[in-house]
């Protein structure tokens, strides 16, 4: 399984060797822990400033840093890197798309009449009002649950 493992970490190192700008260096170190096996690429820029961190690994991350710092490809089946090398060094040439996606599912709220609260979101639609068990007056807002999505294209 290393060889595996080492192989695509070459590979990888190859694809970002072909395309990193002058100057710019890699290291490719490897790690057997009790959690498993991981290979990295780091790529430096002329500053020997870390500007990309590639990991392929057989195990999970927890850690927010890493997650949020690392290039993660799981497992050690052979794949093309390009794309991912090519986005790590020149960002400038990717965009990123968010969509909002709507669930079908929707929320109903509902506060004092003449008060504002910050649960209710501002797209939110007024649909009436209501009287609360202690005989308040209520207004009603309904809204849809929703998610967003991210798609990183390429511009350049």
């Amino acid at each position: 399984m290393e060889t595996q493992y080492r192989a695509q970490q070459e590979k990888l190192a190859a694809t970002v060797t072909a395309m990193m700008p002058a100057g710019y260096s890699i290291s490719t170190p490897f790690s057997v822990t009790d959690y498993g096996m991981s290979a990295y690429v780091c790529v430096f820029d002329s500053n020997y400033t870390q500007v990309a961190k590639f990991r392929i690994s057989d195990h999970s991350v927890t850690n927010i840093d890493r997650m949020r710092n690392e290039i993660h490809f799981s497992g050690c089946a052979d794949r093309d890197y390009t794309y991912a090398a090519e986005y790590a060094l020149f960002p400038e040439r990717f965009q990123t798309i968010s969509k909002t996606i709507g669930t079908g599912k929707f929320v109903e709220q509902s506060v004092p009449t003449g008060t504002t609260s910050s649960i209710i979101p501002s797209y939110a639609k007024f649909i009436g009002q209501r009287t609360s068990k202690a005989n308040k007056l209520l207004d009603v807002y309904r809204w849809e649950k929703f998610y967003v999505t991210e798609e990183v294209i390429r511009i350049a």
